[in-house]
């Protein structure tokens, strides 16, 4: 299974695009503007060494579907499709 396991897939939702503090994101490595939302857990130390990885928060990630480069997002972005 792969680190993004489904992208790529028939059941796979379609590439988007998002807004984030009022402007459209773009890829900041070949300047695309659709990408595979999802979702990331921000595990720390501490927490995972209690066994308690659930309390740490999560992240949005973006990847842009050229390139495959990785945006994340503490505050979710907005779709726009």
């Amino acid at each position: 299974m792969g680190l993004f396991s489904g992208h790529g897939s028939k059941n796979e939702k379609p590439d988007s695009r998002f807004l984030v503090a009022g402007a459209e994101v773009t890829c900041p490595q070949c300047q695309n503007n659709l990408f595979h939302e999802g979702k990331a857990q921000l595990n720390t130390a501490a927490m995972s060494l209690m066994n308690l990885d659930w309390v740490n928060k999560s992240a949005t990630t973006l990847v842009c579907s050229r390139c495959s480069f990785i945006s994340w997002y503490l505050e979710g972005p907005t779709k726009l499709d």
